[in-house]
């Protein structure tokens, strides 16, 4: 059994940026640009997907993702040198009894102030569910642009 109050308790995250647009036939109203009314609707998705961690940085096993996994926190910036001071969107990690594992960066890109055509990078960490412990950062991932 692994204890969760360990420091920087969940160590692996691998990051894969997905760019999913949102400007397809979906039906609905006629004759739009397909840019939408919302800000949001402005840029295409950007699913951010990732597997869960599965083990602690002492090498042992993470059991029971559903309960030893509180959130993801998200971090964007246009540099890779994330620190405890940067803006992040918290995800949670289990919703409707489900692991969750992407998040659509555009749902956030008003917040962190994207922009189309800059070169972004993301990285994440990991709260743990019951002591609220922090991981590290994870690697940041590949850069992406709108």
């Amino acid at each position: 059994m692994v204890t969760l109050g360990m420091r920087n308790i969940i160590y692996r995250l691998v990051l894969i940026i997905i760019v999913v647009s949102t400007l397809s036939t979906c039906g609905g109203g006629g004759g739009g640009d397909g840019a939408g009314a919302g800000g949001s609707d402005l840029f295409p998705s950007m699913v951010l997907t990732w597997n869960p961690p599965t083990e602690y940085v002492t090498g042992e096993s993470v059991d029971s993702p559903l309960e030893e996994i509180g959130a993801y926190r998200i971090y964007v910036k246009t540099e890779t040198n994330f620190n405890d001071a940067d803006n992040y969107v918290e995800v949670p990690a289990v919703l409707d009894n489900q692991v969750v594992s992407s998040y659509d960066l555009k749902l956030s890109a008003s917040f962190f102030g994207l922009k189309s055509g800059v070169q972004y990078y993301v990285a994440m960490r990991v709260i743990s569910a019951v002591s609220n412990e922090v991981s590290d950062f994870s690697t940041p991932g590949p850069p992406f642009s709108f």
